[in-house]
């Protein structure tokens, strides 16, 4: 008997190909879209360390702190090693990267404020030049104005 139904799995099998192409096909598009979903959360969360690293500028007295990027690569290369499909090494070289990044784009903003901030004491400065010039104006005697005649044809 179970030679039988052997027999006829396999008569199954072979009179029905397109059906297991079709389920290996829709097998494949499910673990994609969680790949995909896998990486928009990578990128979210990139994105938020991003914006977390540059908050940390208005409490930073130097932008790098060599001692502290050490740690952080080594605590989480520590933590690849207990994971199975994460090598240290990789952990390694993406944090590094993500580490010259963030520090690139510190760099980026904190060059930006610097130059909000020269141009902004640069119309500040102006404005105080004009206000003088305006009050010497005011100080000095006013000249009488002859007043044009008008010429009749």
């Amino acid at each position: 008997m179970p030679k039988k139904q052997e027999r006829v799995n396999q008569i199954k099998r072979k009179a029905n190909p397109k059906a297991r192409e079709v389920k290996r096909a829709a097998a494949l598009a499910s673990i994609r879209h969680e790949i995909d979903l896998v990486d928009k959360a990578i990128l979210d969360l990139l994105n938020r360390r991003f914006s977390l690293a540059l908050r940390t500028l208005a409490y930073k007295k130097n932008l790098r702190d060599r001692r502290r990027e050490k740690e952080l690569i080594d605590r989480l290369k520590s933590r690849a090693k207990s994971l199975r499909y994460l090598s240290p090494a990789l952990i390694g070289k993406i944090y590094l990267l993500i580490l010259k990044e963030s520090l690139d784009q510190q760099q980026s903003y904190q060059k930006v404020v610097q130059e909000r901030r020269q141009k902004s004491r640069n119309q500040k400065r102006k404005e105080e030049r004009k206000r003088e010039r305006k009050k010497e104006k005011n100080l000095l005697p006013v000249k009488k104005r002859k007043k044009r005649r008008k010429k009749k044809f």
